[in-house]
C-alpha cells in the first residue's frame, strides 16, 4: 500500500514536471497549467511529502528551483490566508524536516513579501477531536470522532465513484457534485489509525485511493471530477493540495512507523505541513 502511494505520487509529480514545471497547476488533460500565485504552488507545496516519501532525486530537483528560481518579487494579488498555509508553511515545514537552510531563508523572504499585502472541508474535524483525544480531551471527543470519520467515509462509499462530493444533503442527495482530491477524510483517516490502531481506516483509505487511480488518473497527472448519477465529467485540473496534503495523509496512514512525523513532536498546519512543537521551559521562559 505504501508503495502504491509512492507511485501515484510520481505518477501525479511527471505530469506536473513535464507540463507545469515551476507553475502553481497542471492542468493534466490539456497538458498544460494555470496561475494563481505565480510562485510554484504545486512544487512548494510537495516539497515536504517528498521527503517524508523518501524521494530523493524528485526532492533534489525541485530544491533546485527553489534556490534557483523562486522569486517573491511580483506584483500580483494573492489570498494571504493560502499563501500562508502553502508557501511559508511549506517551506519552514521542509526547512524543519531537512535541516536545509534554504528553505528558512526563502520563507524569511516569503513573510517579508506579505507584509506590503492587502489583503468537503469539515472532514478534518474528526482528527482534531482525535488529537485532542490524544493529549488529554475527555473519551467523549474521541467517540465523537469515530462517529463523525464514519459518515465521512460513507461520504465517499455511497457514491457511485467511490470519491466524495464537496457538498452532501443528508438522506436526499448529493449537492455539489465534484471531487477536487480533497485530503480532509484521508487527514482523519490518518489520525484515528494513528491513535486507535484499529485497520479499518487503513481499508478506507486503501479504497479511496484505488478509487483516485481508477476515476481521477490520466495519463499526465490525477484530475478533479465532475460527477454526475451515471457518469463521471473530467476538469483538467489537479489542485497542489493533491500531491502536499492527500498523498501525505495517504502515505502516512499507510505507515506503522510512529516516529515518522511523531505527533508528540509535530503538528500539521491547515495544508498538512509538519511544524515541530516547540515546548516552553517554564523557569526561563525559553523555547
Amino acid at each position: 500500500t505504501i508503495q502504491a502511494v509512492i507511485e501515484a505520487f510520481r505518477h501525479a509529480w511527471k505530469g506536473y514536471k513535464d507540463f507545469a514545471w515551476g507553475h502553481d497547476e497542471l492542468k493534466p488533460l490539456s497538458k498544460s497549467y494555470s496561475e494563481w500565485f505565480g510562485l510554484g504552488l504545486t512544487l512548494i507545496d510537495a516539497l515536504d511529502t517528498m521527503w517524508i516519501l523518501g524521494l530523493k532525486e524528485e526532492f533534489e530537483e525541485a530544491r533546485k528551483w527553489v534556490a534557483n528560481d523562486l522569486a517573491f518579487d511580483k506584483n500580483v494579488d494573492v489570498n494571504l490566508f493560502e499563501s500562508t498555509i502553502r508557501i511559508l508553511g511549506g517551506l519552514l515545514s521542509t526547512y524543519h524536516l531537512s535541516g536545509d537552510s534554504l528553505f528558512l531563508e526563502k520563507a524569511v523572504s516569503d513573510y517579508k513579501s506579505c507584509l506590503v499585502l492587502q489583503d468537503h472541508l469539515v472532514c478534518f474535524l474528526p482528527g482534531t477531536l482525535a488529537l485532542g483525544a490524544h493529549n488529554g480531551l475527555t473519551a467523549d471527543h474521541m467517540k465523537l470522532a469515530e462517529a463523525l470519520i464514519e459518515t465521512c467515509y460513507q461520504m465517499y462509499a455511497q457514491v457511485e465513484t467511490g470519491l466524495s462530493p464537496e457538498i452532501v444533503h443528508f438522506n436526499l442527495h448529493p449537492a455539489d457534485r465534484h471531487n477536487l482530491l480533497r485530503p480532509e477524510t484521508v487527514e482523519s483517516l490518518f489520525y484515528m489509525y494513528r491513535f486507535t490502531g484499529d485497520k479499518k481506516y487503513q481499508d478506507w483509505g486503501w479504497e479511496i485511493l484505488q478509487n483516485f487511480n481508477k476515476y481521477t488518473r490520466v495519463r499526465s497527472g490525477h484530475n478533479a471530477l465532475i460527477l454526475t448519477e451515471l457518469y463521471s465529467l473530467p476538469r483538467d485540473k489537479m489542485e497542489s493540495f493533491f500531491l502536499g496534503e492527500t498523498l501525505k495523509y495517504m502515505f502516512l496512514l499507510f505507515s506503522d512507523d510512529i516516529d515518522l512525523i511523531n505527533l508528540d513532536k509535530y503538528v500539521f498546519n491547515t495544508e498538512a505541513h509538519p511544524l515541530p512543537i516547540w515546548v516552553v521551559d517554564h523557569d526561563t521562559g525559553l523555547w
